[in-house]
């Protein structure tokens, strides 16, 4: 694929094997021109802060991380009034097979809750659903 569908994907994970896995299926896809890997909550947070006017068109978060989980990622993305994040694909890309955690993420801006681990099955799915494009 020589077209990218997203300019710049972010995984928010304190698993590295998991952001490795999930990395390399969105590489391997071509989808995006950059991806921020972030191994918590908290620096992701921090790292918006500090690039206030980058344009993330998709974040893969997960719930169950320490420090700050992804509903107090949520909250903290939420009160950054960021001007672009009306048009930001939120995935909670997750092990909670909660269905506390699953209604909770609907108060939310999240657009969808998938289980981990990414596949390229599971982002073609996002990709269909939340782009014009067919991969």
């Amino acid at each position: 694929m020589t077209k990218k569908l997203f300019n710049t994907i972010m995984l928010i994970d304190d698993n590295d094997a998991d952001n490795y896995i999930h990395q390399h299926v969105i590489e391997s896809a071509g989808i995006a021109s950059s991806i921020i890997v972030m191994d918590a909550a908290d620096r992701a947070i921090e790292y918006l802060k500090e690039n206030n006017n980058l344009d993330i068109d998709l974040i893969f978060l997960d719930i169950n991380m320490p420090r700050m989980d992804g509903f107090e990622f949520l909250d903290a993305y939420d009160a950054l009034g960021l001007s672009n994040k009306k048009t930001t694909i939120i995935v909670m890309l997750t092990t909670s097979i909660s269905p506390h955690d699953k209604t909770l993420s609907k108060k939310y801006s999240v657009n969808d809750f998938i289980a981990k681990p990414l596949t390229n099955k599971s982002l073609k799915e996002i990709i269909d659903k939340y782009t014009n494009e067919l991969i």
